[in-house]
């Protein structure tokens, strides 16, 4: 069908419908496809279907209300198809009209205004001479009005009515859940094998999905509600494999609800396998960045180990306070070789090559009087 004869948006092309001579098109689930030939966009609007009967006997007549609903949209469209069973009555001759002068499809026929968020249309129609179950295809545009009708959206909701028979909704269940899947359902007046009557799966490939089914964090309508995560806050989590509630700050992120065990909301953590690293972490001097703030062993903030002046049991630089209180430095250790005496006192770190010149001084010293000692002896 070509797309001007499903335009919602001008007056001129929804008075074309009456020159396209092709019916609506049918795809393997049993739905048509006009609407979603042309109105491509996927914000759909809420489609309710009343029939004043859902039986009837051979001949009688049903009235058929149609309400869609939209919070932004400007005009709105319908299609209704009997598939060939029953024939239509128009309740508004000037807003609706049969489709190609078919009895069994009837549309809109100039786009009707969306009103407090709404639009209503309405059909009779008269059931068929002979018995059996009807299937009713509903459609319903969304439309913005904006001349352009790929970025309006349709929805379809499918009915059905008994005529001379109690008809029932048969539906398939692929995985053995208990409910059926709505796309594929059947109507009809006696049992269909392999088929439940119970429906509403909207995933039938999954038994843990069905209505009734506990809703979880996981990205999926559990209980088919149309509502994802419903009763949960999805956001952006990162791996925390040490678990110490920061997030890696490379590590793999996710869209999930926390609290998720191995993963945090933080991707601030630097060592991700230490739990006694992360931000606001003690820092104390072993080598490392234990808060996290990209400095190693920054103390500025961090309490000392003891304080100056404790008595026996405090410590300064320079070694050992033992009584004096750590202020003075220990007394030197007198070292004799042969007569040859030398002390060192060391209270600091000496430099590298004064620590290499002593070292040298004292071997030759060393060499100096074991020669001396060979000669006398």
């Amino acid at each position: 069908m070509k797309r001007a004869a499903w335009s919602l948006v001008g007056v001129a092309l929804a008075l074309a419908l009456g020159s396209v001579t092709t019916h609506a098109q049918a795809k393997r689930t049993g739905m048509n496809l006009p609407c979603h030939n042309c109105h491509e966009a996927r914000d759909k609007p809420e489609l309710a279907v009343t029939l004043s009967a859902t039986r009837v006997e051979p001949g009688e007549t049903v009235t058929i209300d149609i309400v869609a609903k939209h919070p932004r949209a400007k005009v709105g469209g319908v299609l209704v198809d009997s598939h060939e069973l029953g024939a239509f009555e128009l309740v508004d001759a000037v807003g609706t009209h049969l489709f190609e002068n078919s009895p069994t499809q009837a549309t809109h026929a100039i786009p009707q205004p969306y009103v407090d968020g709404q639009v209503k249309f309405s059909f009779r129609w008269v059931a068929p001479t002979a018995p059996g179950p009807v299937e009713l295809e509903v459609w319903s545009n969304a439309g913005n009005d904006n001349m352009k009708p790929e970025d309006d959206s349709p929805a379809e909701v499918l009915t059905g009515i008994g005529v001379g028979c109690d008809a029932i909704w048969y539906y398939q269940d692929a995985d053995k859940d208990g409910t059926g899947a709505e796309r594929g359902k059947v109507l009809s007046c006696t049992p269909v094998a392999d088929r439940i009557t119970q429906g509403g799966d909207c995933d039938d490939d999954k038994p843990e999905v069905k209505p009734g089914a506990v809703e979880t964090c996981n990205s999926v309508d559990d209980d088919c509600d149309g509502k994802i995560d419903n009763g949960f806050t999805p956001m952006l989590l990162v791996t925390d494999a040490d678990g110490d509630g920061f997030g890696a700050s490379s590590g793999m992120s996710m869209i999930g609800c926390p609290p998720l065990p191995g993963y945090a909301t933080t991707f601030d953590d630097c060592n991700d396998l230490d739990p006694n690293v992360h931000p606001g972490a003690v820092e104390v001097a072993n080598g490392r960045d234990d808060n996290c703030n990209n400095k190693v062993d920054d103390l500025s903030d961090a309490p000392t180990a003891g304080t100056a002046g404790s008595g026996a049991g405090g410590s300064s630089a320079g070694g050992s306070g033992g009584g004096n209180g750590g202020n003075t430095p220990p007394a030197p250790s007198p070292q004799s070789d042969a007569g040859c005496s030398f002390s060192l006192s060391v209270q600091r770190p000496l430099p590298y090559g004064l620590a290499v010149g002593v070292l040298l001084g004292l071997a030759r010293v060393s060499t100096k009087r074991r020669r001396s000692a060979g000669a006398r002896a």
